[in-house]
């Protein structure tokens, strides 16, 4: 079956692999092993036309998916019987999320705009849902989390068409004990998948549609250094314009999805097919293969 416009995220967990369908508000149940359908939910049809409107990040907890919708919306699923079992009102355009403790923390973008930014913050105990808002807080779109402190991603902030002068550089941020504070500098692009972690330390993306540098932040020291992506004497290959960052939770292997530079242009080449490169966590080059148009998440099946 097709996927439809923009796959956009997905995750394995228990025996399905959920598929998030940004353009057709639709996540894809399938059998993570056979990859079998099992069921299509749309979220129009769950949430309603404003809420359930583009579906964009998808997370799961103690027997739920949360999904989030550019309708302003958080959605918990059931994953026995795909109903909706509870939904809750967020920020504008919200991303990416993550978990700490029993607090779903969600990544409001407002669409790059840095009027109306912010992170919501849902108590899965009683529902209720605060609203964070800061300084360092301008184009949220990721999140992720190590123990009990959660990590921002931040994307640069440009104005308005027709120029989109560049206003101010993003960066890596924290929040510990309701405290935001900035960790790491960089630009930024704004994409969920543009970060994850592994043994304790965030690895992030800057200016990956630009000139692709992987930085990484050791959660136990506070100490940040970049990863040079690279290969042995005698092997090329290409780095691309990063588009999704992923590792290997089983043996710490970097993934990156990636556009083509188009050659007249020196953009990425956002109509034809895309490509992944496997790295060692050293950066080291393990090999590359080839995707479709516009490749977006990594999803790891570990069983």
């Amino acid at each position: 079956i097709s996927l439809g416009n923009t796959p956009n995220d997905g995750l394995v967990y228990g025996s399905k692999l959920y598929i998030v369908s940004d353009g057709e508000s639709r996540i894809e149940v399938v059998n993570a092993g056979t990859l079998q359908s099992i069921a299509a939910i749309s979220t129009v049809e769950m949430l309603g036309g404003t809420a359930g409107i583009s579906p964009r990040h998808i997370i799961a907890h103690n027997g739920l998916v949360y999904v989030s919708t550019y309708g302003s919306t958080v959605a918990a699923i059931d994953t026995a019987d795909f109903s909706l079992k509870a939904r809750y009102d967020v920020g504008s355009y919200p991303e990416g999320m993550a978990i700490v403790g029993n607090t779903l923390y969600v990544a409001n973008s407002d669409y790059g705009q840095a009027q109306n930014a912010s992170l919501s913050a849902i108590d899965l105990s009683t529902g209720s849902v605060a609203e964070i808002q800061d300084d360092l807080v301008k184009n949220p779109s990721a999140l992720v989390a190590v123990g009990n402190t959660l990590y921002i991603v931040d994307g640069d902030v440009y104005g308005p068409a027709p120029d989109y002068a560049f206003v101010s550089q993003g960066g890596l941020r924290q929040m510990e004990n309701g405290q935001i504070s900035q960790v790491m500098n960089g630009s930024m692009t704004m994409g969920a998948n543009q970060v994850a972690v592994y043994n304790g330390k965030v690895y992030v993306m800057q200016d990956s549609y630009y000139a692709p540098k992987l930085m990484v932040l050791d959660t136990a020291t506070g100490a940040s250094a970049q990863i040079k992506l690279q290969a042995a004497a005698g092997i090329d290959f290409e780095l691309g314009l990063v588009n999704g960052l992923a590792v290997d939770p089983t043996n710490g292997d970097i993934y990156t999805v990636c556009y083509h530079v188009n050659a007249e242009t020196g953009y990425g080449d956002y109509s034809g097919p895309g490509f992944a490169n496997r790295f060692d966590n050293s950066g080291w080059f393990i090999s590359s293969f080839a995707t479709g148009v516009g490749p977006n998440a990594v999803i790891f099946n570990i069983k």
